[in-house]
């Protein structure tokens, strides 16, 4: 019997074991099942090349790619996110001697025979071979220049900076109208040409100094006066320099790397930030300075409310007659004069001033000047703008011939605004009231030029073409 029990207490210790075994089993099946999918989870894809795997989708030529992930295929770091006035800004800053273009040479088309500019919103790839499927080789920015090497039906190849490659004729201009889109979106640049130049608060050598710059600095102009450029030192802070110590120009950047972008833009944002601490400072100094200016003013009314009380109590204690006193002024004159920043066309009349823009709009065929002319006036009889031909025409970033300064250049030469002349007569019939063009109404108050309107219809159309501009309403 006592071996029997032993017997049975062996065969189900072996049952035991085997049950356990099983489990055992089971469990490192499945535990090793789970590093497998934690290593495929994990591991890095460094096995896989991109150009031989699955095809790549083909990089837009346009702003739509995220720039996080449209790397140069010549390095693996991907191009930094920025906002798209840091990057336009930073693609700028080539040598000054491949970039600046004198302001009157920019209005010359010959300036741009034989050259592109990207119309493109942010920036255009350029390819290694002519097709959408070619890798990126690198980024030519909006209102950026290029040579032209050879022009295809659907791509030209173009050198810029330090790249060569191919980008599609959808997004550049040539010849009179890489001109035309240059003037009316280009940027427009000050360089300082001496050490400790003031900048001013208004265009006048006596108002206050805001800070000095130096010579090789830049600045983006915001207008063009008589004597003086109006520039943003900050985006907060406009400042007035001396057409004396600046040279004006347009600014058309050039192609960049990956490697060049990020080095610019760290240097712009060094840049931005010494400004910015200097703006701040400036901001204090006003702060502190206006501070002090109303404690005086107050101590100065207190006294003068002082010796007013004595007058009258002194007054009082006579047996004279009390006499009537001008109680003091604690203010400034009235009717203080504003500043004025319409350069040497502040002592022209409107029509002439008038002219002369249409002239540098529309040429001199009293047709086409005429519907600029009623347009601008259309502008004037609008809620939506200043109801003033003046403000009107210096209404801020609306006419880029004011921007440019060659208005004035027409007002002082006066040969194609004599009497008699088309942009005359028409400024002069439209400020008469003018409201017709070949005997029908003509109610449109905004205009671009006509090739603009023919590559984005869906922005400006319907629209109308007279001469080499298109009018249409905003919607």
């Amino acid at each position: 019997m006592k071996r029997f029990r032993i017997v049975i207490l062996c065969v189900l210790l072996a049952l035991l074991v085997a049950v356990l075994a099983g489990a055992g089993f089971v469990l490192m099946e499945q535990h090793r099942g789970e590093m497998q999918a934690a290593q495929i989870v994990a591991a890095p894809d460094t096995d896989a090349a991109p150009e031989t795997t699955a095809p790549a989708q083909p990089a837009p030529e346009t702003t739509a790619a995220p720039e996080t992930t449209e790397a140069v295929p010549e390095t693996t770091e991907a191009v930094p996110e920025t906002s798209p006035e840091e990057t336009y800004l930073v693609t700028h800053l080539t040598p000054l001697s491949e970039r600046m273009i004198d302001l009157d040479k920019a209005m010359d088309e010959a300036a741009f025979e034989g050259r592109a500019v990207v119309t493109s919103s942010e920036y255009l790839n350029i390819r290694r071979e002519p097709s959408s499927d070619s890798p990126v080789i690198g980024k030519i920015y909006r209102g950026c220049i290029a040579n032209v090497l050879q022009k295809g039906e659907e791509y030209t190849k173009i050198s810029s900076g330090s790249v060569t490659g191919w980008v599609s004729n959808k997004y550049v201009a040539f010849g009179r109208k890489a001109r035309d889109f240059s003037v009316e979106n280009g940027v427009y640049i000050a360089v300082v040409k001496a050490d400790n130049l003031n900048m001013r608060e208004a265009p006048d050598a006596s108002s206050t100094i805001l800070s000095t710059v130096n010579a090789g600095d830049e600045f983006i102009v915001d207008k063009i006066l008589d004597g003086w450029v109006r520039i943003s030192y900050t985006s907060a802070i406009d400042g007035y320099l001396s057409r004396d110590y600046v040279d004006v120009g347009l600014n058309l950047g050039k192609a960049v790397s990956v490697e060049e972008e990020k080095a610019r833009l760290t240097a712009y944002q060094n840049k931005a930030e010494e400004r910015q601490s200097i703006a701040e400072s400036i901001e204090e100094s006003s702060r502190v300075a206006a501070s002090i200016e109303a404690s005086i003013a107050q101590s100065k009314a207190e006294s003068k409310a002082a010796a007013s009380r004595a007058a009258s109590l002194a007054a009082a204690a006579t047996t004279k007659a009390p006499t009537t006193t001008t109680a003091p002024s604690l203010g400034g004159s009235s009717g203080g004069s504003g500043s004025s920043q319409t350069g040497d066309t502040s002592n022209v009349d409107d029509e002439t001033l008038f002219a002369a823009l249409i002239y540098r709009e529309a040429g001199s065929n009293y047709r086409n000047c005429l519907a600029v002319a009623i347009s601008i006036m259309n502008r004037v009889r609008s809620p939506r703008y200043p109801n003033t031909l003046r403000d009107v025409i210096y209404q801020k970033g609306q006419f880029s011939p004011i921007r440019a300064g060659t208005v004035d250049k027409e007002i002082a030469s006066g040969k194609n605004i004599k009497e008699g002349s088309g942009p005359r007569r028409a400024a002069r019939d439209a400020m008469n009231g003018e409201t017709r063009l070949d005997g029908e109404e003509f109610p449109y108050p905004e205009f671009v030029a006509d090739w603009l309107a023919e590559q984005n219809p869906q922005k400006y159309a319907p629209y109308v073409i007279i001469g080499d501009n298109a009018f249409y309403h905003l919607k």
